[in-house]
């Protein structure tokens, strides 16, 4: 075991977090326990043991561990090996990698990079270091059941429809400050909210200068909008009475906790008002049973899901600088302002909510080693 700090000095009433590193590389097997125990002595003091278990586990994460080569090789031919490891955690930790090559190949000297080594006796390539963090973000989960799309209009006391707010509804933003309460978005604070026209959340960061907020983009992307949160992102206009749009705090959408919840009820495309949908975001506000940064997105209907395609929208979220984000569902629009990119994916169906969290998802700490192999085995011979 390892302790970061090893030694410290702390004042009265003060606390003093210790990280606590396990080489599990000589464990006879995952699947087992080891014990140690950390000692804290300090002269005139009383010393301090601390239990500390270990449990050495396999992990199959492909996030984290994944290799990759082609599915077919003639006999002779030269493969080429890529693995790729990431650290899915937000501490630095210490990875043994292994890889043994199969009878039937022949490894290719001086191919391997990124730091494997390779042994000819045991015929494995290994590679020992430290992995940095893990890139932050959110994991998507579909909620089951769902949790009912609500329109803020058909409470018994509403809120006002934000259209009453502009002589024209249509790529307008309203700004909330949420006063003593706050909501966490990649790991920051926002005590302000700003609710677009146009079926996105935006933080304080995100529209700082120039910005389309008509133009769903490809995300992330570090044209702004930044910060966004986008539920369904699209060229709306409630100007000509199709459509409601409202936010507030909320209770009892979730059974204890209250979220900041905007919906967008029935609103039309610009230039299209038969291409209608209703959908909600709501973000938990910090501090409550549930966790801080949790977002849930909720789609009531889509009215017609091929001029939606036409149209271009983009479902998915993106922190301030936009370098990290995650494009859910997209389609280019093709307007000016607009910024085409490759479609992926397809919006939910009618009915469904998804839940993002908070979560370590890799990719900029993700390390790539490849080695390079000559395929001897007879034709039809199986490799791994």
């Amino acid at each position: 075991l390892s302790f970061v700090p090893s030694q410290f000095t702390i004042q009265p009433g003060q606390a003093q977090a210790i990280q606590i590193t396990a080489d599990v590389g000589s464990y006879p097997a995952a699947g087992q326990w080891a014990f140690a125990t950390m000692v804290l002595s300090s002269p005139g003091q009383e010393t301090l043991r601390l239990p500390v278990a270990i449990w050495k586990t396999s992990a199959s994460n492909p996030a984290a561990l994944s290799k990759s080569a082609p599915s077919f090789a003639p006999p002779g031919s030269i493969i080429t090996y890529e693995i790729t490891l990431d650290n899915l955690d937000a501490i630095t930790h210490t990875f043994r990698l292994a890889d043994t090559l199969p009878l039937g190949l022949e490894y290719i000297p001086g191919s391997a990079t990124g730091g494997l080594a390779y042994d000819a006796g045991s015929r494995q390539l290994t590679w020992q270091g430290e992995v940095e963090p893990g890139t932050l973000g959110y994991e998507v989960t579909a909620v089951t059941p769902w949790i009912p799309y609500v329109n803020l209009g058909d409470l018994a006391t509403p809120p006002p429809n934000l259209c009453g707010l502009f002589t024209n509804c249509d790529d307008t933003a309203v700004q909330f400050d949420l006063s003593s309460e706050s909501v966490t978005y990649y790991n920051e604070t926002l005590n302000q909210l700003f609710v677009s026209a146009n079926g996105v959340i935006y933080g304080p960061e995100g529209h700082l200068g120039v910005a389309c907020t008509a133009c769903p983009q490809r995300l992330p992307n570090s044209a702004e909008l930044n910060q966004v949160m986008a539920g369904l992102w699209r060229d709306m206009d409630a100007s000509n009475g199709i459509g409601q749009w409202y936010a507030a705090l909320l209770d009892g959408w979730l059974p204890t906790d209250t979220v900041f919840y905007a919906n967008w009820n029935g609103v039309a495309q610009a230039g299209d008002p038969a291409l209608t949908s209703s959908h909600a975001i709501a973000i938990v506000l910090d501090g409550q049973s549930e966790p801080d940064g949790r977002i849930y997105y909720t789609y009531y209907y889509i009215s017609d899901r091929d001029r939606l395609e036409e149209a271009g929208y983009t479902i998915g979220l993106e922190n301030k600088s936009g370098d990290q984000g995650k494009t859910l569902a997209y389609a280019p629009c093709y307007d000016s302002g607009c910024l085409p990119d490759a479609p992926a994916g397809d919006p939910p169906a009618d009915g469904v909510t998804w839940r993002l969290d908070p979560a370590i998802v890799g990719g900029d700490s993700a390390l790539t080693f490849t080695f390079q192999a000559r395929a001897t085995a007879p034709a039809g011979t199986l490799l791994t």
